[in-house]
């Protein structure tokens, strides 16, 4: 994240700042899930990397995933990502 702002970057695809690179490959994205380390959390950034956002939440209401259901998720996961840093940052020399 840069300036409160996250910055794509991928480079398998050498793409950055290309957010809708994906758009059309032919996949259902369900969830884009960004992480922050220096702040040891998780956030849903699936409305920057689609046109149709709308399409994403529906297919996850299709699934199954309500917003209680997909909330649940993010904070269990959240939890285990800050497990892990705290364990690779005590495990460390206090730097990652």
């Amino acid at each position: 994240m840069l300036q409160d702002q996250w910055i794509h970057i991928d480079p398998c695809e050498a793409a950055i700042n290309e957010p809708l690179i994906y758009q059309n490959w032919g996949k259902n994205q369900t969830f884009i899930l960004a992480m922050d380390l220096s702040r040891a959390d998780i956030e849903d950034v699936t409305h920057h990397y689609t046109s149709q956002p709308a399409a994403i939440y529906e297919r996850r209401l299709q699934e199954g995933i309500n917003a209680t259901v997909f909330q649940s998720f993010l904070d269990k996961s959240k939890q285990s990502f800050q497990l892990l840093l705290n364990r690779r940052y005590n495990n460390s020399t206090n730097t990652f």
